[in-house]
């Protein structure tokens, strides 16, 4: 029924999902049209019911279990930014000591085995025969 690539694409997307917080956007899309839904009712016209679920000051116990979630995901995440950001902060810097020179070795050409000949184009100067 479901291969294994099937199942690693659903496990990513699941993943994908979570992380950009589709459930809390989901969940405050229930709310909202909860809200809508009864705050029409109780005024009786629905552009009145859409005003009180947008204005702000009517807020739905899931609206406000939303918000302080996403109030506190966006501090955490904030929080292992600036961790990362101090950690990636103080990477070392080499530098070479006054009077003290590096010799490295003499190149010369590369070397071949053969099959690089069938596959690469050989070089237009020079010779990359060792």
């Amino acid at each position: 029924m479901f291969t294994r690539p099937s199942i690693a694409r659903l496990a990513v997307t699941g993943a994908l999902m979570i992380a950009l917080g589709i459930p809390w956007m989901l969940a405050q899309s229930v709310a909202w049209l909860g809200m809508a839904v009864t705050y029409s009712l109780e005024k009786g016209s629905l552009v009145e019911g859409l005003s009180a679920t947008f204005d702000g000051e009517h807020s739905c116990p899931l609206c406000k279990a939303v918000e302080k979630s996403g109030r506190e995901t966006r501090e955490t995440m904030l929080q292992k930014v600036l961790k990362l950001d101090a950690v990636l902060a103080g990477a070392p810097r080499l530098v070479t000591p006054a009077g003290v020179t590096f010799e490295h070795p003499e190149w010369r050409g590369c070397r071949t085995t053969g099959w690089e000949e069938k596959r690469f184009r050989p070089p237009r100067s020079g010779s990359c025969r060792a």
